[in-house]
């Protein structure tokens, strides 16, 4: 990948820096109001910043962010900036972050959040006393936007099935890099959203070891007051959907049937169908689009679809007119969908035993027509 040489800065510690213990990686997109505070929350940690490599990564901004981050690239020896055209979403730059990062860790940070100041040394430091592959740090919301789960209880190991930890599956964690590598693990590219499932459902449903850490705050997940996040934008939700459909066949390669799946698809249910359609979604304004068609102009004969004519005016009481039985076979359009055939290696599914059958003589017979003339109220209605 063409890199220029005014944003390209490579990483390095001074002449006898020791190795880098993390690589936070952030993929940045037109985000240039927040990067000072989620940048200068990586720059103030607490971690000797000889021992934190960040790469910033810009994917095609246009609001002045790549500028920005070459500048603070001259006074910040630790940061790699790296330009490229725009690619639809967090995906390819995280990829490209990744390719290049040395520490011993990875953890992905979004340019529009930021990190607590002890956030990296606490989560370095439980991921090697305990031999994490992956370490979940609490998640606060911030600016109206709330964190996706709420992890309250420090521990060295949990499950997918045993804690919330599936319930957040975005890429703000940390990262043993070893591991990911061990399996290959890389972003879906050009998705603005929900890039990140396949990544994260591997990278928990794979781990040895899954740690929280949820004593401190570590990661604020902030909403922006335009409603600029990826997660509030219109996409194509048919195709969305399609997409969610390839993700739960991950879930069902990865995990075998049983309860243990059926707890993760139902958690796939209520996070990626449900929740995107929830009342954020409904309250959004309604994009233009092309009127419904007017219905159909009423027949001159008003009459009902079964050839009856209603009461003359409504309240009226008069019974309508006799109605010649509907037929019981219709014609469909020739725009009507032609019924599928089940494929003949499809099995039937037996009637329920426990659901005895309606007897013929159960069934309410249909009552015979009344003719106008029996009605009381006719010669009175027809006269007006």
């Amino acid at each position: 990948m063409p890199i220029s040489d005014e944003a390209a800065n490579p990483a390095h510690g001074g002449p006898a820096g020791p190795a880098p213990a993390v690589s936070v990686i952030v993929p940045v997109h037109n985000t240039r109001p927040y990067l000072p505070r989620s940048l200068g929350s990586v720059f103030a940690q607490t971690l000797d910043q000889r021992r934190i490599e960040v790469i910033a990564v810009d994917d095609g901004s246009t609001d002045g962010s790549a500028a920005w981050l070459t500048g603070q690239a001259r006074h910040h020896p630790n940061l790699t900036v790296l330009t490229q055209p725009a690619s639809g979403g967090a995906g390819r730059p995280r990829n490209v972050g990744l390719t290049l990062a040395t520490g011993d860790y990875v953890f992905f940070l979004d340019s529009d959040d930021h990190l607590g100041p002890e956030a990296l040394d606490r989560l370095t430091r439980m991921a090697q006393t305990h031999g994490s592959d992956v370490v979940h740090g609490r998640i606060v919301g911030a600016d109206g936007r709330a964190a996706p789960v709420d992890l309250r209880t420090t521990r060295a190991r949990v499950t997918p099935f045993d804690s919330p930890v599936y319930w957040t599956l975005a890429a703000y964690k940390l990262f043993r890099r070893a591991f990911l590598e061990q399996h290959h693990l890389r972003f879906v590219e050009g998705r603005l959203l929900a890039e990140d499932l396949p990544f994260g459902i591997a990278a928990l449903l794979r781990a040895d070891t899954v740690s929280v850490l949820a004593d401190y705050d570590c990661y604020y997940l902030h909403g922006r007051p335009d409603d600029s996040n990826a997660s509030r934008q219109d996409l194509d939700w048919c195709e969305y959907l399609h997409y969610i459909g390839t993700v739960l066949a991950t879930v069902e390669a990865e995990v075998p049937p049983g309860p243990d799946r059926d707890a993760l698809m139902v958690r796939h249910f209520h996070g990626e169908i449900l929740m995107p359609f929830a009342a954020p979604y409904l309250a959004r304004p309604r994009p233009a689009a092309a009127p419904w068609p007017p219905p159909p102009a009423p027949s001159s004969s008003a009459t009902s679809p079964t050839g009856c004519r209603p009461p003359c005016r409504p309240g009226c009481g008069c019974a309508p007119t006799a109605c010649a039985p509907p037929s019981t076979t219709h014609s469909p359009p020739s725009s009507a969908p032609t019924p599928r055939t089940p494929h003949p290696s499809r099995r039937t599914r037996p009637a329920d035993a426990s659901t005895p059958a309606t007897p013929a003589s159960a069934t309410p017979a249909t009552p015979s027509p009344t003719p106008a003339t029996t009605s009381p109220t006719a010669s009175r209605c027809a006269s007006g």
